[in-house]
């Protein structure tokens, strides 16, 4: 017999309201680069302003036993990949938090 499986798909800043804390195995996550999207997902300017609160929600269900992937990509500028410290700035958020790398 299977474990059962529950897969959630949607806006985070929705669906985590209806999670409850600490029920959470895995999350993966590959969050849209603030820099780039200055006119989408709600005008974000910065990592600060959006993903620090809900890299929070998102460790308030996430189990202490759970895993946390954060997918992060170079960024393309004109079709070239470019380095950046944008993924790194995301990683420093989670850990400051209470995330732990392993």
């Amino acid at each position: 017999m299977y474990p059962k499986i529950d897969i959630y798909l949607g806006d985070c800043r929705k669906v985590l309201k209806n999670i409850p804390n600490d029920s959470i195995d895995l999350i993966f996550t590959s969050p849209p680069y603030a820099d780039q999207r200055k006119n989408t997902y709600g005008g974000i300017s910065s990592d600060k302003e959006w993903f620090l609160p809900i890299s929070k929600k998102l460790l308030r269900v996430l189990k202490s036993t759970g895993t946390f992937a954060l997918n992060i990509k170079e960024k393309v500028v004109k079709y070239l990949r470019a380095q950046t410290n944008h993924g790194y700035a995301q990683i420093r958020m989670v850990v400051d938090i209470g995330i732990y790398l392993a």
